[in-house]
């Protein structure tokens, strides 16, 4: 058999970078947590625990990943330093969720985290559900996967997911496996895909 000559060119694809890890250190993760000034309810200063900081950084250099953290281990605060990190490399940040409650939940935590560093959370984010108005202009878009597995089945969907850098999925254990799936398949040109759960 005669044998050909093809030439093939190898081309970056957002989708597939997290084959090729970021070269972030833990020290760098834990220097960016600290610079934060975190804070809780009551505005007292707070720091990450060991394994929060090796979680951000896991994420971060992997892009893709999954956390499994259970109730009460702060995944709150991980995901909101993640977030952060994100946002002052200016990347856009699409954050899904089970319930419209946990859309407002998650806000008010990262409200609360940001009370002595006075992180402005309300002009970085919006809040999309049933019956919300849609503003996909601020680089912090939280959603319930609900809404957004509606929105990719229409034409100007799939384009919407595709213009965030990131999709970050709590509790992922409560979705709906297939349409999370979805989700995720459409978003062929997002890097970060980090899912946290039990």
């Amino acid at each position: 058999a005669d044998s050909t000559q093809t030439e093939i060119e190898f081309v970056e694809s957002k989708q597939f970078s997290s084959f090729y890890p970021d070269e972030i250190t833990r020290e760098e993760v834990q220097e960016f947590a600290d610079s934060l000034n975190l804070s809780d309810g009551n505005g007292n200063p707070i720091a990450p625990k060991e394994y929060q900081i090796d979680a951000v950084h896991h994420a971060l250099s992997r892009r893709r990943i999954c956390l499994s953290m259970p109730t009460g281990s702060g995944k709150s605060l991980t995901i909101y330093i993640i977030m952060r990190w994100m946002l002052a490399k200016d990347l856009r940040v699409c954050l899904i969720v089970p319930s419209i409650s946990l859309t407002k939940q998650m806000l008010s935590d990262f409200i609360e985290y940001s009370t002595i560093n006075q992180f402005d959370c309300d002009e970085i984010a919006t809040l999309l559900y049933s019956g919300q108005e849609r503003n996909f202009e601020p680089p912090l878009l939280i959603s319930t996967w609900q809404t957004i597995s509606k929105m990719i089945k229409k034409t100007h969907g799939v384009s919407v997911i595709n213009s965030y850098d990131a999709i970050i999925v709590d509790e992922a254990h409560t979705a709906k496996g297939t349409e999370l799936q979805k989700i995720l398949q459409m978003a062929t040109d997002v890097s970060y895909r980090i899912v946290t759960g039990k």
